[in-house]
């Protein structure tokens, strides 16, 4: 994984509806498309979600 920047926080999710993520200032929010996969990083594990 070369390119690993942080994006935003998740602020809420569950497993029927996703999550919801506050985009960070500096990324452009036309940057998350469907279908993109992106990681979430927890403090003990990471989540792959598209």
């Amino acid at each position: 994984m070369d390119n690993i920047r942080p994006l935003g926080v998740v602020v809420q999710g569950s497993l029927s509806q996703g999550l919801e993520v506050r985009l960070y200032g500096d990324v452009s929010v036309e940057e998350m498309r469907v279908g993109k996969f992106l990681v979430v990083q927890g403090k003990r594990s990471r989540f792959f979600v598209s």
